[in-house]
């Protein structure tokens, strides 16, 4: 299944950006929120510092809502998806290929970038299967996005969360 959003034109932007399937259906949205207003100045002088992440689907009820947890030194977030807690955290060691680390109802998965690479990718470590890929099809803001699911292992509202936070973050 393929599906398609624009990302905002602002990294910082509070807007909610419809996720449509291949009819041009919308089927959710994505939006960035911020806890209260100081993490919102803060965020403003220091970029990416505070990046907490909603998805809605189609009723408006929130599906999945990542909240990051206060590091200094390698980003964590708490994915909460239907009363579960899940860890998503970096293991980047060099800046140009991130990598983030989640696991999720027992099994470990690989959120990756490489360098110079328009697709940011989900894949199982144990059976080293591609779940979904998230590609930018415009290289200039907004830009316009594909996320494809190959496997739907971690459903869409999920992966476009997670998709939404790496793509924020690099």
């Amino acid at each position: 299944m393929i599906y398609h959003f624009m990302q905002p034109l602002l990294k910082q932007s509070l807007k909610p950006y419809e996720i449509t399937n291949k009819k041009e259906e919308v089927i959710g949205s994505i939006q960035r929120f911020y806890q209260n207003k100081l993490q919102r100045w803060i965020d403003f002088f220091v970029d990416g510092f505070f990046l907490h992440i909603k998805v809605h689907g189609k009723d408006s009820a929130i599906k999945v809502q990542a909240i990051q947890d206060f590091t200094l030194i390698k980003d964590r977030w708490e994915i909460h998806e239907s009363n579960q807690i899940h860890i998503l955290k970096d293991i980047t060691k060099i800046k140009t290929n991130p990598r983030y680390s989640f696991f999720y109802k027992g099994k470990e998965y690989l959120i990756y970038k490489d360098y110079l690479d328009k697709f940011i990718r989900i894949k199982e470590v144990h059976s080293n299967k591609i779940i979904s890929e998230f590609e930018y099809k415009t290289i200039t803001p907004p830009r316009k996005v594909s996320i494809t699911i190959l496997d739907p292992v971690l459903d869409l509202y999920l992966s476009s969360c997670l998709y939404t936070l790496i793509s924020i973050k690099y």
